[in-house]
């Protein structure tokens, strides 16, 4: 239940995303009710991957894991500088950095979709058979 939770909250992210990104068409008023709906879903993410904040000191920092921490550290501050410039409404500001946080959001996903894929070819190997691919790999051990 709390892989679909979490696999929801992502897909919503990422529907909200498209639509923020899209503020000439929804609306400044829309864009304002979405981007603290997408504030609200980002806090909910980060709660839901709790452990991973809380495990990310432990072990050696190398390789892979560094660079996952590296890009999630990004997110966190770019998303307070996206909510933060969007208050004060520094126009420039929270273009370029909603610019970035969307970059940050492809590379997020794109590392979290390979380990999927990869994990799925692992236990296809290992048990000889094609497993249920629902989605709901969790990368979250490995990354965020």
């Amino acid at each position: 239940m709390k892989k679909r939770c979490k696999l929801i909250i992502d897909i919503l992210m990422v529907v909200l995303l498209l639509l923020l990104m899209s503020e000439r068409m929804i609306g400044k008023g829309m864009h304002i009710v979405l981007g603290i709906t997408f504030l609200v879903l980002f806090v909910l993410h980060n709660l839901a991957n709790l452990s991973w904040w809380r495990n990310m000191r432990k072990g050696v920092q190398k390789g892979k894991r560094l660079r996952c921490a590296a890009i999630n550290v990004l997110l966190v501050l770019d998303m307070l500088f996206v909510t933060l410039s969007g208050v004060v409404y520094m126009s420039v500001g929270h273009k370029v950095s909603a610019l970035l946080l969307v970059i940050l959001i492809v590379i997020h996903l794109g590392i979290h979709i390979g380990h999927g894929k990869r994990r799925g070819n692992k236990n296809r190997e290992k048990f000889g058979k094609k497993q249920k691919e629902d989605g709901l790999d969790d990368p979250c051990n490995n990354c965020s």
